[in-house]
C-alpha cells in the first residue's frame, strides 16, 4: 500500500540501494535540516512525527515545489519516481542485471516496464556497435587500398594527379 510501510513481500524487498558520492552527500544535507537524523529514521519522512510522508502529502509539497521553480509541466505520481530512476540509471549505461537489481524484479521484462528512453539518441552505443563490427576505428573505411573507400580513392587519386 502507497505511503505505508509494511513487510515487504520477500527477501529482496528490502535491499540496500548504491548511491553515488554527490547524492549521499545531499541526502545527508538534508536530513540534517529536518528533527529526525537518528539512523534509524527516514530521510523524506513527515515534518512533524518523523513518520512516513504519505503521497498526497508529497504530491502537495512536489506541485507547490514545481510552482516556486515556475515549472509549469503535468506532476506525476509518487510511483513514477521510480521509473524516472531506472530510466536515468539505463540511459546512464547502467547493466540490466544491476537495474534489476536496483528495481527488485527477478525478471528484466518487469524491468523494461519501468524504463522510457523513447527521445534517448544514443550515438554512444550506435558508435559501439560500429566499433565492434568494424574495429575500433570504425570512422575509417574497410575497402581495398589502404582501408579507402572507392570516393576516398577517386580523391586521393584527384590529388596525386594535381587536379
Amino acid at each position: 500500500m502507497r505511503g505505508k510501510r509494511d513487510t515487504p513481500k520477500s527477501e529482496k524487498g528490502e535491499r540496500t540501494i548504491a548511491l553515488g558520492q554527490r547524492v549521499a552527500a545531499e541526502l545527508f544535507e538534508h536530513r540534517s535540516r529536518t528533527a529526525f537524523e537518528g539512523d534509524d529514521e527516514y530521510v523524506f519522512c513527515h515534518p512533524l512525527t518523523g513518520g512516513v510522508l504519505d503521497d498526497k502529502r508529497y504530491a502537495r509539497t512536489l506541485r507547490l515545489a514545481l510552482a516556486k521553480a515556475k515549472i509549469d509541466r503535468p506532476m506525476r505520481p509518487f510511483h513514477d519516481g521510480r521509473h524516472t530512476s531506472i530510466t536515468n540509471a539505463a540511459a546512464a549505461g547502467t547493466s540490466p542485471a544491476a537495474l534489476m537489481a536496483r528495481a527488485g524484479h527477478s525478471d528484466f521484462s518487469t524491468t523494461q516496464l519501468y524504463i522510457d528512453l523513447s527521445g534517448e539518441a544514443f550515438r554512444d552505443e550506435a558508435q559501439r556497435l560500429e566499433d565492434r563490427l568494424w574495429g575500433e576505428t570504425s570512422t575509417k573505411s574497410r575497402y581495398k587500398n589502404g582501408g579507402l573507400s572507392p570516393v576516398e580513392e577517386t580523391e586521393t587519386a584527384g590529388l596525386q594527379e594535381g587536379n
